[in-house]
């Protein structure tokens, strides 16, 4: 799964468009904020290209605006592996329920 028609598109649209946001980006932030909004702009624009140019190469790309993560957690157990959480509880909808964190996109890192 080579990349570089994607990196070669990436690039071009950062040195083209310049700006950007310094450093590693791990998160977008919520779908209003100005980095999510710059970042579905940018992919529907990748995905033009993907569609226009690349459908007979490799290019491993899959849309990812549209994919949402609720994250609970950290959950402590204290090095008890039979330890269970609210979220393992039967009767839990964790579609109801506040996340600690929400994401979007296919990629997570988690940092300690």
């Amino acid at each position: 799964m080579n990349a570089v028609y994607l990196d070669m598109i990436a690039f071009g649209e950062r040195s083209w468009r310049s700006g950007g946001y310094p450093g590693l980006m791990l998160d977008i932030g919520p779908n209003t904020s100005e980095r999510a909004k710059d970042f579905i702009e940018f992919e529907n624009r990748l995905l033009v290209h993907k569609r226009k140019y690349f459908t007979q190469l490799s290019f491993p790309y899959v849309k990812q605006q549209s994919i949402k993560w609720k994250l609970f957690g950290p959950f402590q157990n204290h090095g008890d592996s039979t330890a269970s959480f609210w979220p393992e509880n039967p009767g839990i909808h964790l579609e109801d329920s506040s996340a600690d964190i929400n994401a979007t996109g296919n990629n997570m890192v988690m940092v300690p």
